[in-house]
């Protein structure tokens, strides 16, 4: 259950890495326009990891949405540096683009994962509910506020 807690941050962190690893394999270096779409998704990742779940509604939304403006950040790029005479949009330059929506769509997953390993604690007879509180305290807050447990 600790690792599912840190879950959507190792999720953003690897996908940065990669991100960039596949900007820089496509031509050997990394790009100007590709180091601001990278920098766009680190800086979703980092609103992501730091956003709280949310106790009502769709627990992931503020996260979801955090990698979302990265995905955005990264798509807007290109089109900045077409507009200013730049090469704006390459092969590896839609890659990120591509990378930063999955990165998105995992972040949703690992909350999911987040939670759905609390409730299991829960539901757990030979675990105390102490235990699962201690260890992820917010995920189990939002588990009980829904109602999901057993």
């Amino acid at each position: 259950m600790v690792l599912n807690k840190y879950a959507v941050a190792i999720i953003q962190i690897l996908t940065v890495a990669v991100t960039a690893l596949v900007a820089a394999q496509s031509d050997g270096l990394l790009e100007p326009v590709e180091v601001w779409q990278v920098a766009g998704i680190a800086v979703g990742g980092v609103a992501a990891y730091f956003v709280p779940l949310l106790e009502n509604g769709w627990a992931a939304t503020l996260k979801f949405v955090a990698t979302l403006v990265g995905a955005g950040i990264a798509a807007v790029v290109p089109i900045i540096d077409t507009a200013n005479g730049g090469p704006g949009w390459s092969a590896s330059a839609i890659l990120i683009v591509l990378l930063a929506v999955l990165n998105a769509a995992l972040t949703a997953l690992g909350v999911t994962v987040r939670l759905e390993s609390a409730k299991a604690a829960l539901a757990a007879q030979d675990v105390s509910d102490q235990v699962p509180v201690a260890v992820d305290g917010k995920a189990v807050k939002v588990v009980l506020a829904h109602g999901r447990v057993g």
